[in-house]
């Protein structure tokens, strides 16, 4: 399985700096973190590490973990000073932190698994108590999706020609769904990206509940 990130443009993870979809995510990502000064991160589909650079500058501990080793490759390059592993999917986060994460971060990961409500299972039982977890996946409203069948780009939007592209599509309604099952409770929601209701992205924390 690759990297469950953005690539850049020419289809890279660039050289460890900022990637297309950082513009609007990072801020957005940044605003719905717990207040604590310090917190540990867990970041799943850390990529090229930019994110994880920017929440160390920010005082935070982070893990960087990414499927694609390659990923791994220019994170470490880029930000040597930074904790980034390759990731096997079969090991509990959990394990990765056994003290516990305050955040398990996951930007644009969701939709490709097949199975997210089992990794919203092991992203809960890798938080300490009250910790929270992060998400960005790209955002479906009435309004957007109304539009996309005017303009007939559903086989874009569902990135068809992808070999590893998007296979789940949330909304608020099924996030907050799946979420709750998971045991997390204190859901909030923000968007970025684009304009009003024509969002690029769905964001959301939701703390672990006791």
């Amino acid at each position: 399985m690759g990297s469950l990130v953005d690539y850049a443009p020419d289809g890279s993870f660039g050289r460890g700096g900022a990637l297309p979809h950082h513009e609007h995510i990072v801020p957005a990502v940044v605003r719905l973190l717990p207040s604590q000064k310090r917190l540990r991160v867990l970041d799943v589909g850390c990529g090229n590490g930019y994110i994880d650079n920017v929440l160390a500058k920010l005082g935070h501990e982070v893990i960087g973990l990414d499927f694609d080793a390659k990923a791994i490759e220019v994170h470490k390059r880029a930000y040597p000073d930074l904790d980034a592993r390759v990731y096997d999917a079969e090991t509990p986060l959990a394990a990765i932190c056994p003290n516990g994460a305050d955040v398990v971060l996951a930007v644009e990961v969701v939709e490709h698994l097949y199975r997210p409500a089992r990794f919203l299972e092991g992203a809960r039982e890798a938080l300490r108590p009250n910790g929270h977890v992060v998400l960005t996946t790209p955002y479906h409203g009435y309004l957007k999706n109304l539009a996309v069948s005017v303009l007939g780009k559903w086989d874009h939007l569902f990135t068809v020609e992808w070999e590893e592209g998007h296979i789940k599509f949330f909304s608020e309604a099924t996030m907050r769904r799946m979420l709750t099952a998971a045991g997390f409770d204190e859901i909030v929601f923000s968007n970025a990206g684009r304009l009003p209701y024509l969002w690029k992205t769905l964001v959301v924390r939701a703390r672990r509940a006791r």
